[in-house]
């Protein structure tokens, strides 16, 4: 199946789920790549949606292992990336480590490239699941 933004904007968390599941590899994005939430399709998630989108715009990926969130425009809160095991299945991703910054420490983000130039991403804070993330190559 070919996923587009438009495409996993319209699923739910469980189909998402079953996307991620269904992947077992990943490659470790390069550049800048636009970011949207992926979150239930309710009038509350859409809102939420829209004001987090209206300031996190996507991820920066820098060659040595180094990824910064886009917040405004601008590069902030680094973290690192590493191959890991996916809090969710136990199977490999590419882990988005935040624990060295300051404010960053409860966060953690695992990515798994799911088409040509789209990720499909879960977000943690405190290892609990927020929600999925799309990047798409801009």
């Amino acid at each position: 199946m070919v996923y587009t933004l438009k495409k996993l904007r319209s699923m739910t968390r469980f189909e998402l789920d079953r996307v991620w599941k269904g992947i077992s590899i990943h490659r470790t994005p390069v550049g800048r790549l636009q970011g949207a939430i992926l979150s239930h399709p309710s009038i509350i998630g859409t809102v939420f949606n829209g004001v987090l989108e209206s300031f996190w715009n996507g991820k920066m990926f820098h060659p040595g292992k180094k990824c910064k969130n886009i917040v405004a425009g601008q590069e902030f809160l680094q973290a690192r990336t590493y191959e890991g095991k996916s809090l969710f299945d136990d199977e490999p991703c590419l882990v988005v480590d935040y624990s060295r910054h300051p404010i960053g420490k409860p966060f953690r983000n695992e990515i798994r490239m799911i088409g040509n130039g789209v990720f499909l991403c879960r977000a943690y804070v405190f290892n609990r699941f927020l929600w999925h993330e799309a990047l798409v190559r801009g």
